[in-house]
């Protein structure tokens, strides 16, 4: 795992889950510039747990850019494809004005 900040836009709705043991969390997809020629972005998995998971769900949508403090993981799937993971422990807005 790295430890890493990332300023990412937001690509899906979070959305909000609550574990067997009344864990609140929630899942959704970051997007990053991509520097390679091809395609524009790179699509992060990202998760949160308790209240930074609370504040994402209530302060956040679709479209919005956030600065994202967190571990990052890179997994491989059951198909042998790679992907990244982050873990968010810290989450802040950022204002762009164009």
């Amino acid at each position: 795992m790295n430890f890493c900040f990332l300023t990412a836009q937001i690509a899906t709705w979070p959305e909000k889950y609550i574990s067997k043991k009344g864990k609140l969390f929630t899942h959704f997809f970051i997007r990053v510039p991509n520097p390679k020629k091809g395609n524009p972005f790179f699509y992060i998995h990202a998760s949160a747990r308790q209240e930074t998971a609370l504040q994402l769900i209530n302060w956040y949508a679709r479209g919005d850019y956030i600065l994202l403090e967190g571990h990052l993981r890179l997994n491989m799937s059951a198909n042998r494809n790679y992907h990244l993971e982050l873990n968010i422990l810290r989450e802040s807005p950022l204002v762009l004005e164009l």
